[in-house]
């Protein structure tokens, strides 16, 4: 029954409609079991349809309800004339025309991004976040009961989840699967699937995270390294060190992508967004001849063929092999992306520039570039070096910056 009352508070004199919106599906979340079932009983009473489900660790109540809306006027000519608006729309069945109920679930938001970005590079991953999301909420809850507060529960609750291995999770996994819920949030609110993302409200910021990574190859891991490499492992292990690409862009490589000629190799597109869309990586000597040793005798390669084949067929990942390479050749701490290190690197120690680095890395972010460029410490002991006579209280002659710069060319 719809009613108009006056209240009389601090504030001065105010006046208070107060109706029940029509029937639409609603949802509660219980996380005691007995406490559940209690509410259950209670909403059998008004829909007998209402369903009760146990979704990680708590309770779902769906049913079809009416929510009750109380809103305040200053004059009571307002809220007379708001109060029959709203009285003569749910009599003409039009009311939730004007306000939309939102009743799009966690599933179909997940068949629609899936849908959309399935064909995205690494989207693999992204599907594990998937079904993580599904795990914890339930296909069936609705967007609109995702609210802040869920999100910083799903925040904690992966912050305390151990990865699939046993290991404590890192932050930039915790910013990473973050970061994949918050994109779908963002879309569902442009697909009209939700009113407001809950990360408007989010006062969290990234987990801080350490992205200096420290470990590349020496020279001498990568001489014990190769020949313990299977014979069609060796040569993707050596374009990758040569040309600084990732196990998916240099398994991908076809013949057309090959430019003899001008000495350069063409990545199709980047892998993340820390990397230009695609372009030129110039190959050096050692790689222009491990492609033409490489390069099929006797017959022209078809363009669309793809350099690195096994038995015929095109190579999906090497990662176990590559482990088993590691293995054997007694190296710890590595993976296939410390080649992609090691290429920095050495650049650096060699005396290249990040600039110079970042373009054969394809960096759109100098910052990037600089996670990579590490030094031996050989070479961090020669740069310190340079400082040497800086403090002495001796008369003799200053260095000048072009000497210590010459220095640390040597």
């Amino acid at each position: 029954m719809a009613s108009i009352r006056k209240r009389e508070g601090k504030s001065g004199v105010s006046w208070q409609i107060d109706y029940l919106e029509p029937p639409t599906p609603m949802q509660k979340h219980v996380d005691d079991e007995q406490e559940a079932h209690r509410a259950f009983r209670h909403t059998l009473i008004d829909d007998s349809n209402a369903t009760l489900e146990a979704v990680n660790g708590h309770w779902v109540i769906s049913y079809t309800g009416r929510k009750r809306v109380r809103q305040s006027f200053k004059k009571k000519k307002d809220a007379q004339a708001e109060l029959g608006k709203r009285v003569s729309l749910i009599a003409e069945k039009k009311y939730l025309d004007v306000k939309k109920e939102y009743t799009h679930t966690l599933g179909d938001l997940v068949d629609e991004y899936t849908k959309h970005f399935k064909s995205q590079p690494y989207f693999k991953t992204k599907r594990l976040f998937l079904g993580n999301f599904k795990k914890f909420w339930g296909e069936k809850t609705l967007l609109s009961r995702i609210i802040t507060k869920e999100i910083d529960r799903y925040i904690t609750h992966l912050k305390a989840k151990p990865t699939m291995h046993g290991k404590a999770r890192k932050p930039a996994s915790v910013n990473r699967e973050m970061a994949c819920l918050k994109q779908m949030f963002k879309k569902a609110v442009v697909w009209d699937m939700v009113e407001r993302s809950p990360f408007e409200k989010l006062d969290r910021k990234r987990e801080p995270e350490n992205n200096e990574k420290e470990r590349f190859l020496s020279k001498e891991e990568i001489r014990q390294l190769l020949p313990e490499c299977a014979d069609y492992i060796r040569p993707i292990v050596e374009t990758t060190i040569h040309a600084g690409l990732r196990m998916g862009e240099v398994l991908g490589l076809r013949w057309k992508d090959i430019d003899f000629k001008r000495e350069r190799l063409f990545v199709e597109k980047a892998a993340d967004n820390l990397t230009k869309p695609g372009g030129w990586v110039d190959m050096n000597a050692d790689l222009v001849a491990l492609m033409k040793r490489l390069r099929p005798r006797g017959r022209i390669p078809a363009q669309d063929e793809y350099v690195f084949t096994y038995r015929g067929e095109h190579i999906a990942s090497v990662a176990i092999g590559f482990c088993a390479a590691l293995k054997r050749a007694g190296i710890a701490g590595a993976t296939f992306h410390t080649l992609r290190h090691t290429t920095a690197s050495h650049m650096a120690m060699a005396g290249c520039t990040p600039q110079e680095v970042a373009a054969q890395l394809r960096h759109k972010n100098i910052k990037t570039t600089m996670r990579y460029m590490h030094l031996s410490p050989k070479h961090k002991k020669k740069a310190a070096s340079t400082l040497i006579g800086l403090t002495s209280m001796k008369n003799e002659p200053e260095n000048s910056m072009s000497q210590i710069v010459t220095n640390c060319q040597k």
